[in-house]
């Protein structure tokens, strides 16, 4: 269902957090490349388990925003049938973005793939098990006059972040850990 020893020798120590800077950034830079070259990036999950082994899994995730819960469910169920406690997880995908600044004038309920000032955006969010560490990050980029992708700055950059306040929102890597979540 998905490849082990994600990384390399280096990524294969048990004590090295897949939330951290140096893998994520790593991960990163391959999908720019990967965007240049192929025009578009599909969705990968990274794992972490419990005794320290990592995998990669291609995802083919539904078209419809509704089913996509689901989905991660399933593969929630999937992992634990197979026997393995999931500790970390990190989604590299392409997604739109819209920025603070530029949504100032609109309703929130817009939805951004639906806003007008919207930016297509590398996106990895990632949390681990007890929903007290996270990663996310946002390379917003454009298009030159050929469609092909032109990065931009960082948007948002947050490695391996602590969480305290125990209220987080509603993702879809929530679903990855049902019997842990500490989401209200």
């Amino acid at each position: 269902m998905f490849r082990q020893s994600v990384g390399g020798e280096r990524n294969s120590q048990r004590g090295e957090s897949i939330l951290e800077k140096s893998f994520a950034e790593g991960l990163l830079q391959q999908a720019r490349l990967n965007l240049l070259r192929d025009g578009s990036l599909a969705p990968v999950l990274f794992v972490q388990f419990q005794e320290g082994e990592k995998g990669v899994l291609p995802l083919e995730l539904p078209e419809n925003a509704d089913e996509k819960p689901g989905y991660f469910a399933t593969l929630a169920v999937v992992f634990m049938g197979a026997g393995k406690q999931l500790n970390e997880a990190l989604m590299l995908s392409e997604t739109w973005y819209v920025s603070k600044e530029e949504d100032v004038n609109l309703s929130v309920d817009i939805r951004p793939s639906e806003h007008p000032q919207r930016k297509e955006a590398i996106s990895l969010m990632g949390r681990n098990a007890a929903a007290t560490r996270f990663t996310f990050v946002v390379q917003p980029f454009g298009r030159d006059l050929q469609q092909r992708p032109v990065m931009e700055q960082i948007a948002i950059a947050e490695y391996n972040i602590g969480q305290t306040t125990g209220i987080t929102a509603v993702g879809l890597l929530d679903y990855l850990f049902p019997h842990r979540a500490r989401v209200f």
